[in-house]
């Protein structure tokens, strides 16, 4: 597929599923990458809205195929690039989760956060596992393993509040 597309497949998911959620990776500073390549990754970004973004910074490495071409994008570049596409995914990221305010969200309860137990943990059905965002749960109780309905309250860049209905 080239670029158009890509970009009319997101598209049309968008249109005929309202509520899928579009989840990617992206490498940044691979050999031979330009600015502008760069300057299009963010564009395309920008277009399709992800949902959850993980983002890579390539590394050298003799025991992988890119081995033989040139590291030619500097390491202060490639972190630069990162933290450019971070600071923006996470503007994109919390405005996609403003969607949830409001709503109730079934929620399976992982255990107590990982900072404080004082509030619960869990996940709502577009949330993976390890890489994405949870749901804290600030009001009820339940035990792990417990499905829950949720009523979400806030949302921040990757994660989202709310309580037990």
């Amino acid at each position: 597929y080239d670029l158009d597309r890509i970009k009319d497949l997101f598209m049309q998911i968008r249109k005929y599923i309202p509520d899928a959620v579009l989840r990617t990776t992206f490498l940044v500073g691979f050999p031979g990458e330009t600015d502008e390549d760069f300057e299009h990754l963010l564009d395309l970004m920008e277009e399709i809205q992800f949902d959850h973004l993980g983002v890579f910074v390539y590394s050298h490495a003799s025991d992988i195929p890119s081995a033989s071409l040139n590291d030619s994008v500097p390491k202060k570049v490639k972190q630069l690039r990162y933290d450019r596409i971070m600071s923006r995914q996470a503007v994109i990221s919390k405005e996609r989760n403003q969607r949830y305010v409001g709503q109730k969200l079934r929620v399976v309860v992982e255990g107590y956060a990982e900072e404080t137990d004082l509030l619960l943990q869990g996940r709502a059905w577009f949330q993976a596992p390890e890489i994405d965002g949870v749901v804290y749960i600030n009001k009820g109780k339940a035990n792990v393993g417990d499905w829950v309905d949720v009523l979400i309250t806030e949302a921040f860049e990757y994660d989202l509040l709310g309580e037990i209905v």
